[in-house]
Formats: C-alpha cells, sequence, structure tokens
C-alpha cells in the first residue's frame, strides 16, 4: 500500500536552513589547509552559528576540499579538522547540522578521488544531497560564501546569497560587483554579521 503524503503537511514541516562555506568563512582561507595548526577559526563564529540554531536554522556546511584528490589532505585528517571545529562550537552550544564536503578534483594523485563530479561548487551537489537527506525550505534559505563558487551554486539552487569579505580574495567590494557574473544579494564582514542580518532580515536585498 502507497502511503500519501499531504503536500500541504509536508511543505509546513520545511525548515529553513544556511548553507555556510568553510575556507574564508568559518576558518581563515589559506591555499592549503592540512595541519591543525593551519586550521584558524574566525572570530565570533560561535554566536553566529548559535544564533542560527536558537532561531531554528538548520546549519550545513558545503566545502570543496580538492587536496584530498591532490594527495596532500586525508580523511583522517579532514575528519580532525572538523571535530576540532565542532569542539570548539560546542562551547557555545552551537552546533552544525552535518558538515558536506566534495573531495574531488579533475587532476591529482589520487585516482578514486579524480573525476569530474557533481558536488564541487559551483555544481549544486552538496546543497541537492542535504535537500534529500533534509526537508528543506531552500526558496528560504541561504548560501553564505566568500566566493564566485558559493554564489554560483546557491543561485543555481534558488537560495538567498550572502557574502563574506576577507576570504579568498573574492571582489566582494563596492564598485567591482559590476564583475560578479552572480553576485551575492547583500555582502557583509564576517558570519556574525551575515546571521544577524537573516535573522533581522533587514539590509538583504532579496
Amino acid at each position: 500500500m502507497k502511503n500519501h503524503v499531504n503536500s500541504n503537511y509536508s511543505k509546513s514541516l520545511r525548515r529553513r536552513a544556511v548553507f555556510i562555506d568553510r575556507d574564508g568563512v568559518l576558518c581563515e582561507y589559506k591555499e592549503k589547509i592540512i595541519d591543525l595548526r593551519d586550521f584558524v577559526l574566525r572570530e565570533n563564529i560561535g554566536p553566529a552559528i548559535k544564533l542560527l540554531n536558537e532561531h531554528h536554522f538548520l546549519v550545513f556546511v558545503v566545502t570543496n576540499q580538492p587536496q584530498i584528490a591532490k594527495g596532500g589532505l586525508t580523511l583522517e585528517l579532514l575528519s580532525k579538522q572538523h571535530e576540532y571545529l565542532e569542539n570548539f562550537l560546542s562551547q557555545y552550544n552551537a552546533f552544525i547540522d552535518k558538515i558536506y564536503f566534495c573531495p574531488h578534483r579533475e587532476f591529482g594523485e589520487i585516482k578514486e578521488y579524480v573525476m569530474n563530479c557533481d558536488c564541487r561548487k559551483p555544481k549544486p551537489g552538496m546543497i541537492q544531497k542535504a535537500a534529500q537527506e533534509y526537508l528543506i525550505d531552500l526558496p528560504n534559505s541561504f548560501m553564505v560564501g566568500d566566493s564566485w563558487s558559493d554564489t554560483e551554486c546557491g543561485k543555481t539552487m534558488g537560495l538567498r546569497c550572502l557574502g563574506i569579505l576577507g576570504g579568498c580574495g573574492y571582489p566582494y567590494t563596492p564598485g567591482t560587483m559590476e564583475d560578479c557574473k552572480q553576485p551575492p544579494d547583500a555582502i557583509f564582514s564576517s558570519l556574525k554579521e551575515a546571521a544577524l542580518s537573516i535573522i533581522n532580515e533587514e539590509g538583504i536585498r532579496y
């Protein structure tokens, strides 16, 4: 017997989510982050994520980690980085619902990860996977990142996209927005500032 789900009821259960890039938003951007000593967390990310948790947003990390395909980073080391991040957030009673990462690259040393995948941003595979695993209200959800690939990924999925300064050098500055193929809806100096604006829904051009 088939289960018939009331679509209106199902829709009412959907939750808003915030998808957050890792390098440049949660931690300082570096060309290579291998050792834990290189994994330097940015200021006020704990209070920012706690604020999102308290307002019942699902919080996901979506991060490209091509160093895995290149052979410079192992899954074990990546797991230790994320364990460190989650332990740090727990000091603020904050948490991430799930971390999604793409280990792939078209060229590299580790053959099982060398491919043209669907999950490496700007492709939306990681967000699509989250949408399959969770009931997410995508049109009222957010992507927070520091690069054009984050914004393009979010726009593809119909998310509201917020840019963070101080990351990998994407021109998120006034006067250069016309050069962006997929400009973010608003720009902030930090994740905490972006989280406050998400909660207040002020200052964002929807």
